[in-house]
């Protein structure tokens, strides 16, 4: 191995015989070299302090895990970076979290209200912000300077503006506007289009009445721009970093993506730097506030660590201001979850756009503030994502769309559409999705008979109960196969199977295809 690798590799602290090693998790990084300035700075910062669990000491290492399996079990794992949004109360409310607010007392103080509000849930603190991000448009400033343009204000004014320069310009492979419409990803988007409606997904929370007129206004434009050939048909096939390729190369008029690409902005040259701006979303009347998604990586303690008490110090360690305040100048990544950061000197001169956070962030919405996110909202992206997929592509009609939506939203819900006795049963099932539920634990958890249990609940919703329980754990399994990360045995074992060749064998009856088959 040539000695540059060697030095270049994330190190830790080195590990003694008999030691203990705790895995910690790093943010994303899309450059290998922002990934090992970051390592060796660590290091460096960390290698004066110790870690203990109890009376002996812990050793630490770098690790990239996102899985969610290692939540269920005990594990090595300290800190875990949550980036999808929603995910960390959900984790929370599972019991899955160590509770933080001991290490961060005053967190309400220290901490962008944004961060800290993702990850609070019932009188605890179960995440801290690394940073926050809000999804905002991106502009050619230097293209609608060119035509007398302002940033458009609406969605119907970025329309014309983008079709006034598309063809004043007739530049081959030039885009009106560029997202990102991937199936992992298009349904939060979408939520964008609804938000920026001053609408929401649901009309009440009282009986879950989906808002199809929303709905309906959303898709029609989101479509309308594929149609028309503002935003390519490629946006629905690609990775998260491709829009902001394809626009900072000068290949769009607009970009509608994560606040990111303001430090990706910032970072080319001063002549290149001038071309660009950004602004808050657009609205679909003047007479709304525009609101956008809020989100960024969120630090997390799995409550099955088998070091929480090494796992705190490093954490707080970690969320000094010292440490936040040098990744924030040299690494950048709007905009940092510590308010200390935003008051330090050097950062400010290094990136100046850190003045826009209070703007831009009043501008946004947490999906902790929807009242239908109660459980795991990765379930919602993966069945958003599949429904829309086929309507964008013309295989599904609006109505079969916002039917099938409605249908399969409808397990998910706090207490979907039941009441009584069978609200109380939902809801406790899609709360203990891991477990392995049976039939007369839910009766006695409800305080009745096991035969009065599956009569009311089969009168309410045309299923047994064991029904029910089978068809949601396979959708969760469905979303979870093709998510691609986990082994078929994993997904098992999170949707509490014990045996995978019993959980294959119920997967291929009801959803006609093996799990591998499935995931292809």
């Amino acid at each position: 191995m040539p000695k540059n690798k060697k030095r270049l590799k994330p190190l830790g602290k080195r590990s003694a015989p008999g030691s203990r090693t705790l895995e910690i998790g790093f943010p994303f990084f899309v450059e290998p070299a922002a990934k090992r300035k970051y390592s060796q700075y660590l290091h460096r910062y960390m290698q004066k302090e110790k870690f203990f669990q109890g009376s002996r000491e812990v050793s630490w290492i770098p690790a990239e895990k996102t899985d969610p399996s290692q939540l269920y079990g005990p594990t090595n794992l300290g800190l875990m970076g949550v980036t999808h949004v929603g995910t960390a109360a959900y984790y929370g409310r599972q019991g899955l979290l160590h509770p933080l607010e001991s290490a961060f007392p005053d967190y309400t103080q220290y901490f962008l209200d944004a961060g800290w509000r993702r990850g609070a849930f019932n009188g605890h603190l179960y995440s801290v912000p690394h940073h926050v991000s809000i999804r905002m448009l991106f502009y050619r400033k230097d293209l609608l300077r060119k035509y007398g343009f302002e940033p458009p204000l609406t969605w119907m004014e970025l329309e014309e503006q983008a079709i006034t320069i598309l063809r004043g310009e007739k530049m081959a492979g030039l885009s009106g506007i560029l997202t990102n419409l991937n199936a992992s990803i298009c349904f939060s988007v979408f939520l964008d289009y609804i938000w920026t409606q001053g609408q929401d997904l649901y009309e009440k929370s009282t009986d879950w009445v989906l808002n199809r007129k929303a709905l309906e206004t959303g898709l029609k434009l989101l479509r309308g721009f594929l149609e028309m050939g503002l935003m390519p048909q490629s946006t629905q096939s690609w990775d998260y970093q491709d829009p902001y390729r394809e626009f900072l190369q000068g290949r769009a008029v607009f970009l509608h993506h994560w606040s990111d690409g303001i430090q990706m902005i910032h970072e080319l040259p001063p002549e290149e730097r001038e071309d660009f701006g950004w602004c808050p979303l657009p609205t679909f009347s003047l007479k709304i506030h525009s609101k956008a998604m809020v989100g960024g990586l969120n630090y997390v303690i799995p409550q099955s660590t088998k070091y929480p008490e090494a796992a705190l110090k490093f954490l707080k360690t970690l969320m000094r201001e010292d440490f936040q305040c040098w990744y924030a100048e040299n690494l950048g990544s709007p905009y940092p979850g510590i308010k200390g950061v935003y008051l330090d000197g050097k950062v400010r001169r290094a990136r100046s756009y850190l003045d826009q956070a209070e703007f831009f962030l009043r501008h946004g919405k947490l999906l902790e503030e929807c009242p239908y996110f109660h459980g795991n909202y990765i379930d919602w992206v993966n069945i958003g994502g599949q429904e829309l997929t086929l309507f964008l592509a013309g295989q599904q009609s609006l109505s079969d769309t916002l039917d099938r939506m409605e249908k399969r939203f409808t397990p998910l819900l706090p207490h979907a559409l039941f009441s009584g006795l069978t609200a109380q049963a939902v809801a406790f099932i899609q709360a203990n999705l891991e477990k392995s539920l049976k039939v007369g634990q839910i009766a006695r958890q409800l305080k009745v008979s096991p035969e009065h249990f599956i009569r009311v609940f089969n009168q309410n919703t045309g299923q047994t109960p064991l029904q029910y329980i089978n068809d949601v754990k396979m959708e969760k399994a469905k979303a979870l196969l093709k998510k691609g990360s986990l082994t078929v045995g994993e997904v098992a074992y999170s949707l509490g199977y014990k045996n995978r060749d019993h959980f294959s064998r119920l997967f291929h009856k009801l959803v006609k295809h093996t799990p591998n088959e499935y995931r292809k």
